[in-house]
């Protein structure tokens, strides 16, 4: 599990992963000896904070979650957005639909990404392209949290640890 991991997310020495998985699972116990074994930063979030805490001191270049884990990150940021003000609301709502759009190099887009779509990625520190999402069981997200990611310009790669591949979406 700890070389699918590190192959997965390409740790390397210098590159920094948040492992934001269960507790005592396994999956986290590959994940930290992946990074170790790669001379990786690793970080480890306190279960009872949000996925992202931290990561605007501490920017990671790969995050690890489980599904579980990823719509926590889902509500927190959804949490944000509805903290925000009548008009910051809803320029990341319009920003958002933007982003789920097909055309993403047309000038609503980069207005979008220059209002709240870069924003939302810098909640992770502005370094991960994407996260990586650890399939436990076979659950994975919603096509409404799918969508949210995507819609922000970050991929998902659902991965399995049963079989050592990533899932294909």
């Amino acid at each position: 599990l700890a070389n699918v991991i590190a192959q997965a997310l390409g740790l390397a020495r210098g590159k920094t992963v948040l492992a934001s998985l269960p507790v005592g699972g396994g999956a986290r116990l590959g994940a930290s000896l992946a990074a170790l074994s790669q001379g990786a930063t690793l970080l480890l979030p306190d279960p009872a904070e949000r996925p992202d805490a931290g990561l605007d001191q501490y920017p990671a270049d790969a995050v690890l979650l489980d599904v579980t884990g990823l719509e926590r990150l889902f509500r927190a940021w959804n949490e944000d957005i509805e903290a925000k003000s009548w008009l910051g609301r809803g320029v990341t709502r319009w920003a958002l639909r933007e982003g789920r759009g097909a055309e993403r190099h047309g000038w609503k887009h980069l207005l979008a990404e220059n209002l709240a779509l870069r924003d939302l990625r810098d909640k992770l520190g502005g370094r991960a392209a994407g996260l990586d999402v650890i399939v436990n069981g076979g659950r994975s997200a919603s096509s409404e949290v799918d969508a949210f990611f995507a819609a922000t310009g970050l991929s998902l790669r659902y991965h399995s640890p049963d079989t050592g591949s990533a899932l294909a979406r």
